[in-house]
């Protein structure tokens, strides 16, 4: 098991015209895009890619129709998350994330997508324990467990995330301590 996308997806990222280009002139973009389709099995798929665009200047750039997405695409990646009181322990093949709930509340749901692979594995139950305003998420380590692995590092999401009612979205990195 492992972590995917479904549905519509953008994937951003940023290009920069190198200096030396005219305006007016032409730049053709190419790609290979590789990916997987799963469902009960997974067929790999690809597809070469290529766009040719106009060099202008800024002030003559003009929304497309899919501005919008691009909108809502780059609103939804995660910033940084200032957790109070983060701790990660490391106990055998558990690893345990506990923080002081944000100001938004003890979250209800709460589930962690690793942004190091090897490092959670990602089939594995994730059970949130709350007291009072303490919060802890019961992770399963991935095994074997990296002798390099000494921060815990993700994308955390409580509550359904951004597209939920009262839920939250962000990128943590908290130092990891072995018992």
């Amino acid at each position: 098991m492992d972590y995917g996308y479904e549905g519509d997806t953008l994937l951003m990222a940023e290009l920069r015209a190198a200096p030396g280009l005219s305006l007016g002139s032409e730049v053709r973009l190419e790609a290979r895009a590789q990916w997987l389709m799963c469902r009960d099995v997974c067929i790999p798929a690809s597809e070469d890619l290529a766009v040719t665009l106009p060099v202008r200047e800024p002030s003559a750039l003009r929304p497309t129709s899919n501005a919008q997405a691009f909108e809502r695409a780059r609103a939804s990646i995660p910033r940084s998350l200032k957790l109070a009181q983060a701790v990660a322990l490391r106990s055998g093949p558990r690893v345990t994330l506990g923080f002081a709930a944000p100001p938004g509340g003890v979250p209800h749901r709460l589930e962690f997508f690793p942004l190091e692979s090897g490092r959670i594995a990602p089939s594995a139950p994730q059970v949130l324990h709350t007291t009072g305003s303490a919060v802890s998420l019961e992770l399963a380590a991935a095994q074997p467990v990296g002798a390099d692995f000494r921060v815990l590092r993700g994308v955390l999401v409580g509550d359904g995330g951004l597209d939920a009612d009262g839920g939250w979205i962000g990128t943590i990195e908290v130092p990891l301590t072995v018992r």
